[in-house]
């Protein structure tokens, strides 16, 4: 009987044209319940990233874990998948390390906290209402405590 090597990048090929020509046996070959397949989606997405991104705040915390701080007038669906792709490239970084993201709201937000989940992936956010805060109080606060350093 005759033996083939099957690279891993052959591999790729071999395992997606299995799975297409047999779409409605992959629930029954991989003993999981999965609902009917209706379509096929891409597979492979081209990206050219040119831009830079910047996360407003990152600190590594005393018990190891990373705040990621980020401002925002009002939180959207889209604000928060950016969000995720940031934390998602602090934990490829810092694999050790929990990422607390925390949201600090200008015009206002109803919950305290902000997130999706789209099945095998969850994002969860803490959101600070800002608006709720007294800013010339703090700024007053911050002004004193600046003069007592000073002494």
């Amino acid at each position: 009987m005759q033996q083939f090597d099957v690279t891993a990048h052959n591999y790729d090929f071999v395992f997606k044209d299995s799975f297409s020509l047999f779409k409605n046996d992959i629930a029954d070959f991989l003993g999981v319940e999965l609902p009917e397949i209706d379509s096929y989606l891409e597979t492979e997405f081209a990206e050219i990233e040119t831009n830079l991104e910047l996360l407003d705040l990152n600190f590594m915390l005393e018990d190891g874990s990373i705040l990621h701080l980020e401002e925002e007038a009002e939180i959207s669906i889209s604000d928060l998948i950016r969000f995720a792709s940031y934390d998602l490239k602090l934990y490829n970084r810092y694999r050790d390390n929990r990422i607390r993201t925390i949201i600090l709201c200008i015009k206002g937000y109803t919950d305290s906290t902000a997130g999706f989940n789209c099945g095998s992936l969850g994002y969860n956010t803490t959101v600070v209402d800002m608006s709720k805060k007294d800013g010339k109080q703090k700024l007053e606060e911050l002004k004193r405590k600046l003069k007592i350093k000073k002494r």
